[in-house]
């Protein structure tokens, strides 16, 4: 009885470290990587509308550099910067969720601006979306 607590014990200890380890690790730096993808934010749509399945594979969970005319400019209410880009289509565009870190304003945006912004690509809900954003100068 006692090996099977300190198996369990030890099991656990490891799940924690590895739990603690998974919670704490640190992203990867968008400014400095290698874009997986690039491509401007119409066909970036397109892509996903015309099917999902196949833009999943090639773009969801990938970093990649969208170009695209600033549509909308907004804040959520934790504070978090979001640039919809162009899409061509009335129901969507591409949301791109600025990286916080970076303290982006509002002000250095401009509605039908041209921008580059590279980011994760976290998938389709009616919109495209892409997280931890940075713009590429």
């Amino acid at each position: 009885m006692k090996k099977v607590l300190l198996g369990l014990f030890i099991l656990g200890v490891i799940g924690g470290f590895f739990g603690y380890t998974q919670y704490n690790k640190t992203h990867k730096s968008l400014e400095t990587t290698t874009a997986d993808q690039t491509v401007d934010a119409i066909s970036l749509f397109a892509a996903y509308e015309t099917d999902e399945a196949k833009a999943n594979q090639t773009y969801n969970g990938k970093v990649v550099e969208v170009s695209g005319t600033i549509q909308d400019i907004s804040t959520d209410e934790s504070g978090l910067l979001k640039l919809t880009l162009e899409a061509e289509n009335d129901f969507g565009g591409v949301i791109c969720q600025m990286n916080k870190e970076k303290n982006y304003t509002a002000e250095q945006f401009k509605i039908g601006s041209e921008v580059t912004l590279r980011g994760d690509c976290s998938g389709y809900l009616m919109d495209v979306v892409l997280i931890r954003c940075v713009h590429v100068k």
